[in-house]
């Protein structure tokens, strides 16, 4: 995943449906420390209210929430360099998530990591 970028850059973690970005934090962290010319973690990003989970939402046939229903906003006014910035999310259904985060910063371009492994076996 770090291959995919280059630093200095900025990584900021979208927050889950729940609002928390514990999980992504992680992820964006471990990106972080093998990106060449280095990464910056930013954790700058919540939502005003939990909302449905995007993949519960798209396995039970629901349609994705709208930008606006995310909900998503800066927890900070803090200010981050100006350089390329990625929003780190562990999953992706619709790419609303995504458009949301860009919407409550202005800025940024989506970096997902998921594992594709299945480990239910038939035998």
């Amino acid at each position: 995943m770090a291959a995919l970028v280059w630093g200095p850059c900025n990584l900021i973690p979208v927050p889950g449906h729940t609002g928390d970005t514990s999980a992504n934090l992680r992820l964006a962290r471990a990106i972080a420390g093998y990106v060449t010319g280095g990464a910056t973690v930013f954790d700058i990003l919540g939502r005003r209210a939990p909302v449905d989970s995007a993949c519960i939402r798209h396995k039970t046939g629901l349609s994705p929430l709208t930008v606006a229903e995310h909900g998503i906003v800066r927890t900070t006014p803090r200010l981050i360099p100006c350089r390329p910035t990625y929003l780190v999310d562990n999953v992706t259904t619709s790419g609303t998530t995504i458009r949301a985060c860009q919407s409550a910063l202005g800025f940024g371009a989506g970096l997902v990591f998921a594992d594709a492994f299945h480990s239910h076996h038939d035998h």
